[in-house]
């Protein structure tokens, strides 16, 4: 729906589409700074606003989409910070739609130069700053809902420094489309230093019940599939479907080789058939070269994880050894990004599953 449209229609835009500020006041998620997303067309979403401009939750038409673990939102005085040790990171990671991987490190924790790199860096413990919440009479063109069309806006910077090294810095814009049924991140890194500085970098986008259960499938245009460890080459050929809880499931990991458009366009998706539902990303593989693709069907720790990279999770150092670490030049930005867009009915899922088989 066009502004006008909207303009003749309401007197107050929160009678249908809003952006709700708080802080949580009990709990070990009391500090917890964060606002509510409705956006009139079904979606709904949480992002944090002490970490990283992160999606914790989304839901669409009160169906939830995306995974928490047990430790849930805990305001950032309760996290265990990323460090050498990942297991003590997990136990007070929390899931969440969208978890922001880098800025300088991806995958398991190294030392790389003299510098010790935590487990998946340390941009997503870092509070926004310049934070904006705003109604946009018209999205931006490169918006979910393209140009034109009203949309709820929520933007930011967070900054990563170090005395005597890099000094980076996120810009993050969040739009989604009143009345629609995406939300896109759009993300510049700029190097605001006076060296060259490796940048590593992606989303770990988490699906959960009831998106996510038995039957459930994964609709990645892959030419391959490359497992991680001896367990994920075992049940390689599970990768394209979700088993049910099972109590001897381990970890499933392996790489995926999404095929793409000429421009580097590509997509997947995570679909229940029976729900008539699913949840598409897109993003641009030129950008974001790898993907991963990890599921655990154990119960109460029942998960899928998918992770556009411009890595690999191996760590720093590894991804200096292979040639591959990406640089940034003093001055200079990488432009990143995602739409998460719902799949309602079986001609929408159907039309996505077209679309993914014509790529490439």
């Amino acid at each position: 729906m066009d502004f006008e449209k909207l303009h003749e229609r309401l007197a107050n835009i929160e009678q249908v589409a809003r952006i709700t500020p708080y802080e949580v006041t009990g709990g070990r998620g009391a500090g917890m700074r964060a606002c509510d997303v409705v956006n009139g067309g079904g979606l709904t979403f949480t992002v944090r606003e002490d970490m990283c401009l992160d999606i914790a939750r989304l839901s669409y038409k009160g169906v939830n989409l995306s995974y928490l673990t047990g430790a849930g939102l805990l305001a950032p005085q309760f996290l265990n910070v990323p460090d050498s040790d990942e297991v003590n990171l997990f136990k007070t990671w929390p899931g969440g739609m969208v978890y922001t991987l880098g800025l300088q490190n991806v995958g398991v924790p190294c030392e790389d130069e003299g510098i010790r790199h935590p487990f998946h860096g340390n941009i997503a413990h870092t509070a926004a700053e310049s934070l904006c919440r705003s109604f946009e009479r018209a999205g931006p063109a490169a918006a979910a809902g393209g140009a034109g069309q009203p949309c709820l806006r929520v933007a930011g910077e967070m900054h990563e420094t170090y005395l005597y090294a890099e000094s980076l810095t996120l810009r993050r814009e969040i739009t989604t489309p009143v009345g629609g049924k995406s939300v896109s991140i759009r993300d510049e890194v700029r190097n605001e230093g006076f060296g060259s500085a490796g940048i590593m970098f992606g989303y770990h986008i988490n699906f959960g019940y009831p998106l996510l259960d038995a039957g459930t499938a994964f609709v990645i245009p892959s030419t391959g599939a490359t497992p991680r460890d001896a367990y994920s080459e075992s049940r390689l050929s599970d990768w394209p479907a979700m088993g049910a809880p099972d109590a001897a499931a381990q970890v499933q990991s392996m790489y995926h080789n999404a095929r793409s458009a000429e421009d580097g366009r590509t997509a997947f998706a995570v679909v229940n058939d029976a729900l008539g539902l699913g949840l598409a990303v897109r993003y641009n593989k030129r950008r974001l070269c790898n993907l991963l693709q990890l599921k655990l069907e154990a119960p109460g720790n029942y998960l899928a994880f998918i992770e556009p990279l411009n890595c690999l999770v191996e760590g720093r150092a590894d991804e200096r050894r292979r040639g591959t670490l990406q640089t940034l030049e003093p001055g200079a930005r990488m432009e990143f990004g995602i739409t998460l867009e719902v799949l309602e009915g079986a001609e929408e899922i159907e039309a996505f599953r077209a679309e993914a088989c014509a790529l490439g």
